[in-house]
């Protein structure tokens, strides 16, 4: 083993370094161990850090070397808990994190990420805001977010990849302002997501816009890019009193939807959504057809709602049910649809994740009653919780001039 400039034992009490911590050989962090920096903590181009136990970081975090953790391990957390102020996370070599936490509240933003880190495990936001605009960081497939707020977020770019859900942890200055994204079918398929707290008229002008369009949000934008894959998602942004003009957010709420703005066109272009004041998130279909980009959310006009039909005969979609089998409102119904058998319906959660989905609805006893069919679903035979669920209704239309129709919208389940 290689010299390691610095003092630590196999113990599970914190070891407190006085002065800067030079890592040149190799440093193995076991489970239930725990190392704790002051200084600077420096690992060198020969150095090597496999992190499976708990390394409390102090102050700076520079890289040059390895630092990683045994693969398909449960443990292995980095804690930066700042005692002299920001911390720079840095250096030339990428780092691999199995799960952090972020717990500095000294100075805001009170992290600086100019290297590129991994994580594998989960993110906790406790205290103190990441500024990753000089670096990047990324969220492998199992990778989760959790506690972020106005005091905890990540101010700049966020990359998420893999086939789960994600609830971007992002913000600027000093608001916390995610979107989210559904489960691609993908493993592969990658995102990124950043939040800009400015007025995007002045790149993308809110008078630049679709007929259809009345208000477009003149206090803040996202830039949400696909960076590999084309599986379907559900798009899903905030929105917060505190940052959305009131006019965005008026009622009636079906009128606030998600726009886009086209670079071809130089205009806001309606990308449809639909609503959830409970929540405070407005939710759209995205298809791999659909470009990415610069997106906010806005007012359409009230004359802009269409009515779906189906071989000329409107499709009635009852977007309330109750399973408790009192013979009302049993099971999701959607009238009309059988003339258009060739149709798919998707049902998602709260959090973008799906729950049911079926072809050809309603027309072999494929119906949903209030269970998940996910392959992920460990008891499939208790029903879901109550609350507020959304679907994704698609069909072809043979007696149509627009054969392909899309219909989003929300199904509130009660008992």
């Amino acid at each position: 083993m290689k010299k390691v400039k610095t003092l630590f034992f196999w113990t599970i009490c914190p070891i407190i370094a006085s002065a800067q911590t030079y890592n040149e050989g190799t440093l193995v962090i076991s489970p239930q161990t725990e190392i704790s920096t002051v200084g600077v903590f420096t690992n060198a181009l020969n150095g090597t850090v496999l992190n499976d136990g708990t390394l409390y970081v102090y102050d700076h975090f520079n890289n040059e070397g390895l630092v990683t953790f045994t693969p398909n391990s449960t443990t292995g957390i980095t804690v930066l808990k700042g005692s002299k102020g920001i911390q720079n996370i840095g250096g030339t070599s990428p780092m691999d994190w199995n799960h952090v936490q972020f717990d500095n509240s000294s100075v805001q933003p009170a992290f600086q990420l100019s290297n590129e880190v991994t994580v594998f495990g989960q993110v906790d936001f406790l205290k103190g805001i990441l500024n990753s605009n000089a670096g990047q960081i990324i969220f492998e497939n199992t990778a989760t977010a959790i506690h972020a707020s106005d005091e905890s977020h990540i101010d700049g770019t966020v990359k998420k990849i893999g086939a789960s859900s994600f609830e971007y942890p992002i913000g600027n200055s000093g608001y916390y302002r995610y979107a989210a994204l559904s489960a691609p079918d993908v493993i592969t398929d990658s995102f990124t997501s950043q939040y800009f707290f400015e007025n995007p008229g002045i790149l993308y002008p809110g008078t630049k816009k679709e007929s259809t369009i009345e208000l477009v949000d003149h206090a803040e934008y996202w830039q949400i890019e696909r960076t590999n894959g084309d599986s379907n998602v559900l798009l899903t942004l905030s929105w917060n009193e505190a940052t959305t003009p009131p006019a965005i957010i008026a009622t009636p709420y079906e009128d606030i939807h998600i726009v886009r703005w086209d670079p071809v066109s130089e205009q806001w272009t309606d990308v449809g959504g639909v609503a959830d004041f409970s929540s405070k998130e407005v939710t759209t279909l995205m298809k791999p057809v659909t470009s990415y980009g610069i997106f906010t959310l806005a007012r359409v006009k009230a004359s802009n709602t269409t009515v779906l039909n189906c071989a000329g005969v409107p499709v009635e979609i009852m977007n309330l049910m109750s399973p408790n089998n009192d013979g009302l409102n049993d099971y999701f119904k959607i009238l009309g649809l059988n003339l258009c058998p060739n149709n798919k319906l998707e049902i998602y959660n709260r959090w973008g994740v799906k729950v049911f989905e079926t072809r050809s609805y309603d027309t072999k006893g494929n119906i949903f009653e209030g269970f998940s069919d996910a392959r992920l679903t460990i008891n499939k035979e208790k029903l879901l919780p109550p609350g507020t669920y959304f679907y994704v209704l698609t069909f072809r239309d043979e007696n149509s001039a627009m054969k392909q129709k899309d219909k989003i919208g929300y199904l509130f389940m009660t008992y």
